[in-house]
């Protein structure tokens, strides 16, 4: 005996299943695709402390003068690489920067004069990109060239930069004390602290060895 819709009823089994997976799949490619510009975070203090906010930078040039004094950045994202050729990555910076690509340290210059690095990569790959930036005083600038073979040095181009959700989220993250960025030299959530900062994890402490320093009223008057 047949059963009256038993193909409808399979074919509904089977669609709807279908049109459920190709929705998760075209989300994910959403939630992948990468959209133009860098992830920036500033911070109002020169070692990832007192996160203040988030926001695109275009590319990394960008020159505050003596307008803010003593902070931080940290960018993050995606590069695209133009060529198969080693690219030679410099740049300009006041006061120390660290460039890391595809998570390898191409400039370490947080506390070195060190300004330029190589990299090499395929043509048309897309790399995560990771660039931290201190001011301590004075004037405060980071550009960043590349140059290769045949090609001069130039400032990387807006039209290589990329960033993701995820990168938004990590930021996002950074601003809200979630997740403790790595001071380079220092470690994962490490960071150059005052050890006994008021309101730190020392505050109140004495340094071992110490003792408490009684003052005494001096003279009402103090001689002529």
């Amino acid at each position: 005996m047949k059963l009256p819709g038993a193909r409808a009823f399979l074919a509904v089994c089977i669609v709807i299943p279908a049109l459920a997976t190709a929705a998760l799949l075209a989300a994910g490619a959403a939630e992948d695709a990468l959209k133009p510009g860098l992830v920036r975070v500033h911070f109002d203090a020169s070692d990832f402390r007192r996160p203040k906010n988030v926001t695109i930078e275009p590319q990394i040039n960008f020159d505050t003068g003596t307008k803010h004094h003593d902070y931080s950045r940290i960018l993050l994202g995606h590069i695209r690489i133009p060529t198969s050729q080693p690219i030679t990555f410099s740049a300009e910076v006041d006061d120390g920067f660290t460039l890391t690509i595809g998570g390898r340290r191409v400039i370490d210059g947080w506390q070195t004069s060190q300004r330029e690095g190589n990299l090499t990569a395929r043509e048309g790959e897309t790399l995560p990109v990771e660039v931290k930036f201190y001011q301590c005083g004075g004037t405060a600038f980071l550009r960043l060239f590349w140059a290769w073979n045949d090609h001069p040095r130039e400032l990387v181009p807006a039209s290589a930069f990329f960033h993701s959700a995820a990168d938004r989220r990590k930021a996002d993250a950074m601003v809200t004390g979630k997740h403790a960025p790595e001071t380079p030299g220092f470690g994962p959530g490490k960071r150059v602290e005052p050890l006994y900062e008021p309101g730190g994890p020392n505050s109140g402490r004495l340094p071992e060895g110490s003792a408490p320093i009684t003052l005494k009223p001096g003279p009402a008057t103090v001689p002529g």
